[in-house]
């Protein structure tokens, strides 16, 4: 509760700290976050139920047949990927808090941030060291991207500086830099293993817009449409097993999801 007080500056609510207009959205977003948070649901269903009741609510669809959602800025996003990413930084930056809440009670002067593989290439000279307080400080102010937000998967701990031994040591942090920046060949383009991962993530998001086009021909009685829809959906796909089996990178087909979408011969 402390976390999400502190969070929230009191208001109990945005949870995610997301820039989104809709104050509809936003409140489904919460409780998705609190339902997860408090293991009445999972994450999928937790974000499908996002999708669902902000569809409900009149979200726009463009006339491609694509629902987004509006940001302040101006800049607009899938609904599906703006609900999947605001729920999981809501549960990070909670996470996160409580986390520090931890660490004051145990006297904390630093932390230090968590590694791991595929780390982009902005938080890859940071990941796996310790800081102190001022310095993590004065770190995230200085980065375009600060760690813990806009789908950033790092968290820090709070250590006491000279006390707390470090998690990853020097070798192991070269181990992770290598692999995320090891190039890989695919259809003749040679990217990093990171830059492969957030192709995979384009691609994930292109097939649920073409499994939404579907739907939408499925309802007009478009078959040709349809069709021709399946057809980019399996191509996308046997593309996306090409980048997976190259670069050793885990699929997660659940990303692909679209209610109602029906596959066709």
């Amino acid at each position: 509760l402390n976390a999400q007080i502190k969070e929230t500056a009191g208001t109990l609510r945005n949870l995610s700290n997301t820039t989104v207009v809709s104050t509809f959205y936003r409140r489904a977003v919460d409780e998705a976050v609190q339902a997860v948070a408090t293991g009445v649901e999972d994450y999928n269903s937790a974000i499908r139920r996002v999708v669902r009741e902000a569809g409900r609510s009149g979200l726009r669809v463009t006339d491609k047949g694509v629902t987004k959602v509006d940001y302040e800025s101006g800049y607009s996003r899938r609904l599906d990927t703006a609900a999947r990413m605001n729920v999981l930084d809501g549960m990070r930056h909670m996470n996160q808090d409580i986390l520090n809440e931890v660490g004051d009670e145990f006297g904390a002067n630093g932390v230090e941030i968590d590694a791991h593989m595929m780390c982009a290439d902005d938080h890859l000279p940071y990941q796996g060291r310790q800081y102190t307080d001022k310095e993590f400080e004065k770190l995230q102010g200085s980065l375009d991207r600060p760690f813990g937000e806009w789908n950033c998967r790092h968290t820090w701990h709070r250590v006491i500086i000279g006390v707390s031994p470090r998690l990853y040591s020097d070798e192991k942090l070269a181990e992770m830099r290598d692999y995320s920046t090891e190039r890989i060949k695919i259809d003749g383009h040679a990217k990093s293993r990171y830059e492969w991962s957030q192709e995979m993530r384009r691609t994930e998001t292109a097939i649920r817009q073409q499994k939404d086009t579907a739907n939408l021909a499925r309802a007009s009685g478009d078959d040709e449409l349809r069709k021709k829809c399946q057809g980019t959906v399996l191509r996308l796909g046997n593309y996306y097993d090409r980048i997976t089996e190259a670069s050793g990178i885990d699929p997660d087909y659940g990303r692909m999801y679209v209610a109602g979408f029906k596959d066709i011969k």
